[in-house]
């Protein structure tokens, strides 16, 4: 891209250079690998701001793109970028007081940037606007714009989707505000036949980018495409998945139940909303009964307050006469001392 853009202003303002034809160009690329200039081009001043944050990886690589041309075109490159619009218009403005001769600009934010580029029209310096803002370009008076149609991209996203058989995407906007962003996302969701969400992230820190990426995965199971808007964010999204994949995964305890259980772990309860029955049902655990359920009044009239008795699963079974009453040579109850 950032070759492109040289290239593009260079014609612009000087229309052709006296050499040609592929022995000058490989005089070209040969003066270009020792850092020197391969034309005979006057030397002009070009100025490119973009809304690039600091730390984006995409915008390093056009930038390094762009000085490398600048150096093969005979151009004195002058290189500023902020992510807030006001502060990226200052920065054309400012472009415009050196008396550049031409200006590179990204329209992220464009109704930020009209006044300024409206401003370099005036005083006559050509403009190229790039990455962004293909819609406005023509009418804030640039000469051409270095781009893609945001929607018809997503849109073929949307179709490849479809294909894969994707059911759920996540659209990652790594630029709040970014109308070309937004764009692509909205063309996804206008071909896709799944559901779209999308996940804003913080560009300029990959380990965010990851962290976001990768608890998004965590939390919504139905997600099974991911949808970025640059390179380095795609193999950024990679890694989130592969760190979800090798994340172990919870499994339900298999551990003995205590049996019976500890009577000082027997919920309790305060004697103003003590009840009978509940007053039964504590009874009733304390003496190692496991039932949850009220005990009948025999059954907790054997449970003291205090007592710890063994536990017992069952009552006692007592030996009965053939007339159903205890028998008390058995039990020694009719025993005399």
């Amino acid at each position: 891209m950032g070759i492109a853009l040289a290239g593009a202003l260079s014609l612009s303002l000087a229309g052709c250079s006296s050499t040609g034809g592929k022995r000058a160009e490989d005089a070209r690329k040969a003066a270009s690998a020792q850092g020197k200039a391969a034309v005979n081009t006057p030397r002009w001043t070009f100025a490119m701001i973009t809304h690039s944050g600091d730390g984006d990886t995409f915008w390093d690589i056009v930038q390094s793109g762009a000085e490398q041309a600048a150096v093969k075109d005979n151009i004195n490159f002058l290189y500023s970028h902020d992510d807030e619009a006001q502060q990226q218009a200052q920065l054309v403005n400012a472009a415009i007081d050196k008396k550049v001769d031409g200006i590179i600009v990204t329209l992220a934010k464009p109704a930020a940037m009209k006044s300024a580029l409206d401003r370099a029209r005036r005083a006559g310096i050509p403009v190229i606007t790039v990455n962004s803002g293909s819609a406005e370009s023509k009418d804030f008076g640039a000469l051409t714009h270095v781009g893609q149609d945001e929607t018809i991209a997503g849109e073929a996203v949307g179709e490849e989707l479809n294909e894969r058989g994707r059911e759920k995407a996540v659209c990652v906007l790594h630029e709040q505000g970014n109308v070309g962003h937004e764009q692509r996302c909205d063309g996804v969701e206008k071909t896709f036949d799944g559901k779209v969400q999308r996940l804003y992230v913080n560009g300029t820190s990959m380990p965010d980018v990851q962290s976001a990426i990768e608890a998004k995965l965590q939390t919504d199971k139905a997600v099974d495409a991911v949808v970025t808007l640059g390179a380095p964010y795609a193999d950024t999204a990679v890694k989130a998945k592969q760190a979800r994949a090798a994340r172990p995964r919870s499994t339900p305890s298999t551990s003995t139940p205590r049996w019976p259980p500890d009577w000082r772990t027997a919920p309790s309860a305060s004697p103003s909303t003590s009840s009978p029955t509940s007053r039964a049902t504590r009874r009733s655990t304390c003496c190692g009964c496991t039932s949850t359920t009220p005990t009948s009044s025999a059954a907790a009239a054997r449970c003291s307050p205090g007592r710890r008795s063994s536990p017992r699963t069952t009552p006692p079974s007592w030996p009965t006469t053939p007339g159903g009453a205890p028998d008390e040579r058995r039990t020694g109850q009719g025993r005399r001392r």
